[in-house]
């Protein structure tokens, strides 16, 4: 937020160190009350020489991909390598020192 400007009328603490004051009428909550997990994983089955591509999340900037997405097989696959990503998902890195990243895809 730029410093001074406050667009809405009135404000409350957040109870979020780093977040500071949130408009009244916004509620604060854990990033798990407000988002689904995606829950598509590839098996221990999938044929080994399947390939696809890995999004290592060291390659998720903020808002963009800072790498091309890695062609893998599944045998050769790190365990990491099961969760299916679609158009619409959004993929989010809490690993690193802040800020956190994400990619909508």
């Amino acid at each position: 937020m730029i410093n001074g400007l406050k667009p809405y009328p009135k404000y409350k603490d957040s109870s979020v160190p780093w977040l500071g004051e949130v408009p009244v009428h916004w509620e604060v909550r854990a990033l798990k009350h407000w988002v689904r997990i995606n829950a598509r994983t590839l098996d221990e089955s999938t044929n080994p020489s399947f390939e696809f591509d890995y999004i290592d999340i060291g390659a998720v900037g903020t808002g963009r991909l800072l790498q091309k997405p890695t062609r893998m097989r599944f045998g050769v696959a790190p365990s990491r390598a099961r969760r299916i990503v679609a158009a619409g998902d959004t993929l989010l890195s809490t690993v690193r020192d802040i800020p956190q990243s994400y990619l909508h895809l």
